[in-house]
């Protein structure tokens, strides 16, 4: 009888255990580890061009280059997306506008294409448009969006507890990681970050802290989370935007920009997976978006006047 009713009791433990477990699963459950953030020499050799001398009659709000050598720029004012030649930085190609119809949208968000492919996702209708084909993607609010491979989305949304950056599987309909940004820092819960992928991995940076996620990409997960930390100094503004290349990534530094006054000098760092620092530009003015251009090896810049400028890097 006693073996028995043991028996008993350990079957219920294990149930109330396994009750447990279900109904609250472990808080945080990637490995993070945190190193203070290095600082790169400035370089004394760039090659700044003359800023493009076309004007647009749109607001540049993206700023995408992709593998089919055109950058795409959209404008939200009029829900549309310029295509311009990557020399001349001309508009060749305009597309979209606001409306429920083939090629119209509610709320636009240019995919960040990885291949030859442009992809807009209309967060109000919860869709991926590629083309002609449009896909499902669940029921978020989404905002920087990204392709990290032929079937995988990445992209952010605000929860209840901040921000939430999450993997999706378009074929089969559901959430393949995701990182919620309250479990790594409470001061960067609420701070909105851009982020990017080369396919390998994937590194997230926030505009009011200054902080650096760097991520590898394994077997439907996440993998050896690394988090970069300085400080502000006072500044508000950390980071606007991050590009991942194949040996490293770039991000564009607003630590020294006042954007009340618009002034300041914006910087281009870059660094290599491990996190440590291996370049930097001093731009010599206030820029808000980046692309880089890997065919000929130069970011795009777009200055607070809405102007373009290129650096060889």
């Amino acid at each position: 009888m006693k073996i028995r009713r043991l028996y008993y009791i350990y079957i219920a433990i294990f149930f109330l255990a396994f009750a447990i477990s279900c109904g609250h699963p472990p808080k945080n459950r990637h490995k993070i580890t945190e190193r203070s953030m290095p600082e790169a020499t400035v370089s004394d050799t760039i090659v700044r061009m003359n800023p493009v001398e076309e004007e647009y009659d749109f607001d540049i709000v993206e700023l995408v280059y992709s593998d089919s050598g055109v950058i795409c720029v959209s404008d939200l004012d009029s829900f549309a997306f310029h295509v311009l030649d990557p020399v001349s930085f001309k508009e060749t190609k305009k597309l979209g506008k606001r409306g429920e119809g083939p090629g119209e949208y509610l709320e636009p968000e240019l995919v960040v294409p990885l291949s030859n492919r442009m992809m807009v996702a209309d967060c109000w209708r919860h869709h991926i448009i590629e083309g002609k084909d449009t896909l499902k993607y669940g029921s978020d609010v989404i905002n920087m969006a990204g392709e990290i491979s032929r079937s995988l989305l990445g992209y952010t949304v605000l929860g209840e507890n901040g921000y939430v950056f999450k993997i999706y599987d378009m074929e089969n309909q559901k959430t393949w990681d995701s990182i919620d940004c309250s479990e790594i820092s409470p001061d960067i819960k609420d701070s909105p970050l851009f982020w990017s992928t080369n396919g390998k991995h994937i590194v997230a940076a926030f505009l009011k802290s200054n902080v650096i996620l760097i991520a590898g990409l394994g077997q439907e997960a996440m993998k050896n989370l690394t988090v970069l930390r300085g400080g502000l100094d006072g500044h508000e503004f950390a980071y606007s935007c991050v590009v991942c290349l194949d040996d490293g990534f770039i991000v564009l530094s607003q630590e020294d920009v006042d954007f009340k006054t618009g002034t300041g000098n914006s910087k281009i760092k870059r660094f290599d997976y491990d996190g440590n620092a291996l370049s930097c530009i001093d731009t010599g003015m206030v820029g808000y978006l980046f692309t880089y251009d890997r065919k000929n090896k130069r970011v795009i810049m777009a200055s607070n006047d809405d102007r373009l400028y290129t650096f060889q890097f």
